[in-house]
């Protein structure tokens, strides 16, 4: 009971995070600034999405796992679970997912993602402690994906996702955007903590961002640990 409490607290945070982005997404405006990457230096050198509005949207292909080894070939990384870690089966996802169904082929996804909905891809837990880690795809719900530069939408999330949190109950003690290096490559990350019904979260927030998708990596636990992804390998 304790795990399926956190594990369906931290799905419910990704549920409001898409929505946001989802919303940001069919925008017509863009932000004036970032304003949680103003101190940070290298944020100048973020790009913006390379979007081709007239060109078709590419094929999706759904990523594979291999025992404790999840590989994605779309956005070239993998994820391989530490001992005591295992990957929920696809009805224990649709228990746990909170709306974002487990699809089981890439026509499933496609179909999925070309409507601009989400789903859930896999989600792999240590059953003691009740740390997860999963990845969720969203599929672009207009061509409005070209007026954000990730650093916008990560911007709209770390400030819009708190004010909401903190409706439904939540007290949020930190939430913002923090550089981290994954396996020798830089990037930034949406740190969130926050405590619900007297219990404490913390979730990492990675987003990988192309003209057709965005792919959530989230990993998540009762403990501040920065090292949830060095499970991430890029090919």
């Amino acid at each position: 009971m304790r795990n399926k409490v956190l594990l369906k607290r931290l799905v419910y945070v990704v549920c409001v995070v898409l929505c946001i982005v989802s919303l940001k997404a069919c925008g017509t405006e863009k932000h004036e600034k970032n304003t949680l990457f103003t101190s940070i230096e290298e944020a100048n050198t973020s790009t913006e999405m390379d979007v081709n509005s007239d060109t078709e949207e590419a094929e999706y292909t759904i990523g594979v796992v291999d025992n404790n080894v999840y590989t994605n070939e779309t956005y070239g990384f993998s994820i391989t679970l530490p001992d005591g870690w295992g990957f929920l089966s696809a009805d224990e996802i649709d228990e746990y997912d909170g709306g974002l169904s487990y699809k089981e082929s890439d026509e499933e996804a496609q179909e999925c993602l070309k409507e601009g909905s989400a789903y859930m891809e896999i989600y792999g837990v240590n059953n003691d402690s009740g740390e997860n880690i999963f990845v969720t795809i969203l599929g672009k719900s207009s061509d409005a994906w070209t007026k954000y530069s990730k650093n916008e939408l990560m911007d709209a999330v770390a400030s819009e996702a708190k004010t909401q949190l903190e409706v439904d109950g939540a007290t949020v003690y930190y939430m913002g955007v923090e550089k981290i290096n994954i396996d020798g490559r830089d990037d930034f990350i949406i740190k969130i903590d926050e405590e619900f019904m007297d219990r404490r979260f913390f979730q990492y927030q990675l987003y990988l961002v192309d003209s057709d998708y965005l792919c959530f990596i989230c990993a998540s636990g009762n403990n501040d640990a920065d090292n949830y992804f060095d499970m991430i390998k890029w090919q």
